[in-house]
């Protein structure tokens, strides 16, 4: 703290002491106040969904890890479209919903799930495709509008949800056979 002797001479010790205090609330605010803004980046950053504020063109303006992660899309790598890399894993349904989002009179909140097509590098022919559940919120913020996409991976819980729907088919055939048999 750099004070002009000018200041010191002419101010006595109750203002100076008002002064200093003044000064160290203020300073207290502040870094508590940039401590929530690292918690909360933080917490962004490493959330188990993939979460992205885009402008009313689709650019991203901020994404966290995990969509970066599912979409294949390098940390660095700025200028991205998501309507467009969306539409290349998950083909043409996104750019509908890209244009209910933004249109003018659109609702809020449009959300589907996607099928992300085969990728050579991460399925095989066998494998189930990759499914996950796309929400894009509209919303104004300051003086323009902004677009939050969530995107989940729900893959594991459409294999579990097959793989029931398999045993009861399993079961009801089960069941069947055995009312045949005891007639």
């Amino acid at each position: 703290l750099h004070l002009p002797l000018a200041f010191l001479q002419n101010t006595n010790e109750l203002n100076f002491r008002n002064y200093l205090r003044m000064i160290s609330q203020g300073l207290h605010d502040y870094y508590q106040y940039q401590a929530d803004l690292s918690s909360q980046a933080a917490m962004f950053k490493n959330l188990p969904v993939g979460v992205a504020r885009l402008d009313s063109t689709g650019l991203v303006l901020e994404a966290n890890n995990m969509l970066r992660k599912h979409l294949n899309i390098a940390p660095n790598q700025e200028n991205i479209s998501l309507p467009d890399v969306l539409e290349a894993h998950a083909g043409e349904l996104i750019r509908e919903n890209w244009q209910k989002i933004t249109a003018p009179d659109g609702p809020q909140h449009v959300s589907t799930i996607i099928n992300f097509q085969k990728n050579s590098d991460k399925q095989t022919a066998t494998d189930n495709p990759r499914q996950a559940f796309l929400a894009l919120y509209r919303w104004g913020e300051f003086y323009q509008d902004e677009v939050l996409a969530i995107l989940e991976d729900i893959t594991e819980l459409s294999e579990l949800e097959t793989q029931t729907l398999q045993q009861h088919d399993f079961m009801d055939n089960l069941f069947r056979v055995m009312q045949e048999i005891v007639l």
